[in-house]
């Protein structure tokens, strides 16, 4: 420690007998360290602020963003450029059934905000009806397997790559899932900020339900059984330190071993509704969560697992759907979770859409 103090000591002493120096180094080349510094700031009082300040003064957050850094930037470039690929499609007289021509459909489609205001929910309806159809708990994985082919990640999260342990061959993964915070530690810390978000969440979910068509007292009901819901589940979540453990997360299984773990859950015929049927082994990462998850479906009432699945959907889909979802949506997840104040422009959202093939055809992206 002492070591590092010192080597910062010692830059700070550099730059600082240099402070009368220009901002261009002697070769002719703009000296990018200098033109950072912040010398209003006593480099022994502020270090970190004497040496960046003036780059962040100088490049401010934007208000629709939550950080800003190299990733955002080139973020910024790709969406640029697929803006550029969508635009040109869209004024193409492209052949039926290009690829040109449904680029340019689906980016014509994504921006008529009219058209995605006067749908309102309509365009997810044929799912909300499917999950109000449920019968019992043992229709929920069915359900589960249908929603996850079109993006909603709701209590199964099965993903497909290399093998951690064999990178010749490719594997099939099952994580913990169906979280609407990010993580764990948002259902359980106890600091004034994380139970502030909890509340807004509540909140939140409330107002979405309300935009479906429940009444008041309805859409808090529902609220409070998806909090429930998800709290149980938080409780079986590993918390991020212990995620990052490769040998604790790697759990290899036979289907039959799978079965066994989560009594109830006929695994095979799930991933054949995912339309892979040649399933022998699979990757658990956390296998408590899932024997949770098997515990839940037979002992929580079918009316939780309606309400649970119900936000689920609208959760994903808000973004795209009329403003009013967009408006709720951003105030909670842009706003109060991560501090943007503005909504990205109109296109944005297709450019980030248009890399999601379960993306939908009435998908709003302004």
């Amino acid at each position: 420690m002492k070591k590092y103090a010192y080597l910062s000591l010692l830059a700070a002493l550099g730059t600082a007998c240099h402070s009368s120096s220009t901002s261009t180094a002697s070769n002719g080349r703009p000296d990018i360290i200098k033109a950072a510094l912040d010398t209003t700031v006593a480099p022994g009082d502020d270090f970190f602020s004497y040496a960046n300040g003036s780059w962040l003064k100088a490049h401010p957050i934007p208000a629709s963003e939550s950080n800003s850094g190299i990733g955002i930037e080139v973020q910024k470039e790709v969406y640029a450029r697929l803006r550029q690929t969508s635009e040109e499609a869209a004024k193409a007289n492209a052949a039926a059934g290009s690829n040109q021509q449904k680029i340019g459909d689906f980016w014509a489609v994504g921006l008529d905000s009219l058209k995605a205001n006067q749908l309102g929910y309509t365009p997810i309806k044929p799912e909300l009806d499917r999950i109000a159809a449920i019968k019992t708990a043992a229709d929920v994985p069915a359900v589960v397997a249908h929603e996850i082919q079109l993006g909603v990640r709701a209590l199964i999260g099965p993903r497909v790559g290399q093998d951690e342990k064999n990178s010749d061959k490719m594997a099939l993964y099952l994580h913990q899932s169906g979280l609407g915070l990010p993580n764990r530690d948002y259902y359980f810390n106890t600091d004034n900020r994380t139970k502030g978000i909890r509340r807004a969440y509540v909140r939140h979910m409330s107002n979405i339900f309300k935009l479906l068509g429940q009444d008041s007292t309805s859409a808090n009901a529902s609220a409070a059984r998806v909090m429930a819901l998800e709290t149980t589940l938080a409780k079986s979540s590993r918390k991020l330190a212990d995620l990052r453990d490769p040998y604790k997360n790697y759990n290899k299984m036979t289907l039959a071993q799978l079965d066994k773990l989560t009594p109830g859950i006929d695994w095979k015929s799930w991933f054949g509704q995912l339309g892979t049927t040649s399933v022998d082994t699979v990757i658990v990462g956390q296998p408590e969560f899932y024997q949770t998850v098997a515990q839940l479906l037979k002992t929580r009432p079918v009316d939780d697992w309606k309400a649970y699945l119900t936000w689920q959907v609208a959760r994903e889909y808000a973004p795209t759907l009329s403003q009013p979802f967009v408006e709720e949506n951003f105030k909670f997840y842009g706003t109060q979770l991560h501090g943007a104040k503005a909504m990205r422009p109109a296109g944005s959202a297709c450019s980030t859409w248009r890399k999601m093939p379960w993306a939908m055809p009435w998908a709003s992206c302004s």
